[in-house]
Formats: C-alpha cells, sequence, structure tokens
C-alpha cells in the first residue's frame, strides 16, 4: 500500500506538471521571439507623430502683425501702405505725370499704365521757361508741357470709355488770369478741344466736347467758384449724365447740361499743360500732378485721392475761413 501511494499521486499530478511545464516552454520561447522583433525595429521620430486633436480651453492668443503692417479690429492684419502711383493704379488711373523730379535735366516722373504704348512717346516735352523742381513744374511767360502721342491715345480711349476723370494738384499764381487760362488741356487751338480745365479770374472753368455741346466745348461750359492762390486738389468727372468739379475733395459744382456721348471727341488733339497747343493761352502757377482716369471716380474714391498724395503733401488748412465766391 505504501509503495502504490506515489504511483498514484504521480499518476494524477503528473499530466498537470507536463502541460504547465510546455505551456511555460512554448510562451517563453514566442515571448522572446516578439520581443526580439520589437527590438529591433527603428524607434519612431517625433517629426512624423501626428499629434492628437484637442479643443483650447484658454483665451485666443493673437499672432503679432509683420513689421510694417497694422492689425485690424478682427486680427487679420492690413496690406501695406502703397504710394501715390499705386493707390491710383488700383482706382483704375491710366496716365500720370508727377512733377516732383529735380534731377539734371529735370523730368515728371510718369506713371503709364496704358498698355501698348511706347512710354517714350507719353513723355512732355517744353515750350517755352517751363522750370521743374521737387516742388513742381511752374510756368510763366507763355511757356508749355506737350505730348501729341498722349493726347491722341487719351482722347481714343477716353472716347471708348464714354467717361473719364480729370485730376490735377495745382497752385495758381493769381486770381486774375482770363483767357480762360490754359491749366490741363487736350485741345487743337483755341476754338477747338475735347476737354479744358482752365482759370478765369477766380473761377475754375471746365470746357468738355459732348454730344451737346460744341466743338469748343462753351455750349454751355461749368464754372466754379474757389479759386485762389493756394495749393488746390482739382478733380473733373464726367459719367455721361453729368460733370462734377471737386475741390479739394468736396464737389463744387455740378452740371447735367453737358450730357450726352464724347463720340465727337477728335483723336488728334494733343496733351498741353498750362497754355493752349496753337494759340496763346497763357497761364501762371505750378502743376505738381496730373493724372487720367477712364472713369467717372466717386465722390468717395476723390475725397480718397486728396488723403494720398504724391511725396506726402499735404492740402493746408484753411484759417481764416472761406472768403465770397471761395470753396474750401
Amino acid at each position: 500500500m505504501s509503495t502504490d501511494r506515489p504511483l498514484v499521486i504521480w499518476a494524477v499530478v503528473g499530466p498537470f506538471l507536463g502541460l504547465g511545464l510546455g505551456l511555460a516552454v512554448g510562451w517563453a520561447a514566442w515571448g522572446g521571439a516578439t520581443l526580439r522583433r520589437v527590438a529591433a525595429r527603428p524607434a519612431e521620430s517625433p517629426r512624423t507623430r501626428i499629434p492628437k486633436a484637442s479643443t483650447p480651453t484658454g483665451p485666443a492668443v493673437a499672432t503679432r502683425a509683420a513689421k510694417g503692417e497694422r492689425k485690424q479690429s478682427d486680427g487679420e492684419p492690413e496690406r501695406p501702405e502703397l504710394d501715390w502711383a499705386e493707390y491710383r493704379a488700383g482706382v483704375g488711373c491710366r496716365l500720370a505725370y508727377c512733377f516732383e523730379n529735380a534731377g539734371e535735366p529735370p523730368a515728371p516722373r510718369l506713371a503709364s499704365l496704358i498698355k501698348g504704348d511706347d512710354p517714350a512717346g507719353l513723355l512732355l516735352k517744353s515750350d517755352g521757361p517751363v522750370v521743374i523742381t521737387a516742388a513742381g513744374a511752374t510756368f510763366a511767360n507763355g511757356s508749355k508741357l506737350y505730348s501729341e502721342q498722349a493726347g491722341r491715345t487719351l482722347s481714343r480711349l477716353i472716347k471708348k470709355s464714354g467717361a473719364f476723370t480729370v485730376e490735377t494738384l495745382v497752385r495758381p499764381a493769381d486770381a486774375k488770369h482770363r483767357g480762360p487760362a490754359r491749366i490741363v488741356s487736350i485741345s487743337q487751338d483755341g476754338g477747338q478741344r475735347n476737354f479744358t480745365l482752365g482759370q478765369e479770374s477766380d473761377r475754375w472753368v471746365v470746357r468738355l466736347r459732348t454730344s451737346k455741346a460744341g466743338a469748343n466745348g462753351t455750349s454751355p461750359e461749368v464754372r466754379a467758384p474757389g479759386l485762389s492762390p493756394r495749393l488746390t486738389h482739382v478733380a473733373v468727372t464726367f459719367d455721361g449724365r453729368a460733370e462734377r468739379v471737386y475741390l479739394n475733395g468736396r464737389e463744387a459744382k455740378s452740371s447735367t447740361e453737358v450730357a450726352g456721348s464724347l463720340d465727337s471727341w477728335a483723336e488728334g488733339f494733343p496733351l498741353v499743360l498750362g497754355n493752349e497747343f496753337k494759340d496763346r493761352r497763357d497761364w501762371a502757377g505750378s502743376i505738381q500732378l496730373v493724372a487720367f482716369y477712364f472713369k467717372a471716380l466717386s465722390s468717395e474714391e476723390v475725397r480718397k485721392l486728396v488723403a494720398k498724395l504724391p511725396g506726402g503733401r499735404n492740402i493746408p488748412a484753411r484759417t481764416d475761413g472761406p472768403g465770397e465766391g471761395e470753396f474750401f
């Protein structure tokens, strides 16, 4: 009985011990191979890991604007400030002359955006003693600047558009010149023109050739008060229905009497500053800017032009108040 008991115990316990031992050996072999494979893998680079999406719980932090930019209220940076020429190009300027170059020989800065035209042909020629300095082009004693190609190109494209804006920054020498004395003109002589901005004593005079006006633009013509020997921003707009004259960004005169088409514009007239092309209609004063647009700018666009003048110039503020017949 004592000899048989160990055999009985082994018969009962032995299979379980064998099974446990087999499982242990098998697990050790499989787990070791797995660990060796894992250890052999290269470590994942932190740059390739995709972080989990999370919802921020704190206040948003606005990033600093790039140098030279300002922040708007919504956090978006504004565009950098544009210079006078870039700003005007953005609202439709197609040709501009800025008289701020005092180089040798003096010459106006030309900003031409007319496609297909040779910029050299748009340059102005002088006739008489026109003095050009950083303060502008000064006219006296019958002098003038002109460009036949610029006049032809402007006439053709404005005629096609049926609308325009002429902008100038000007300082008359006095309030006495008559004629009218020509400041900016697209014309041939004293009796034929497409457009003229002139001076008649203390009035700004605009002559415009339309289907309702004659070849000289005098039937009728528009006269606006407010001319004085001060630096003045003048803009004349025409949209086919009305002609408007703006002084320093404010509307000074409007007329619907010249409403009509520009189909009668002659395409051979030159652009002339300070005088008539063939006849004498002398003007005295200085011009700092002349710009042309092939559309009628809105009153808001004209107002903004005054805030964006070449060389950071500003229209001097009146301290004595406007006099009789003056508009400021």
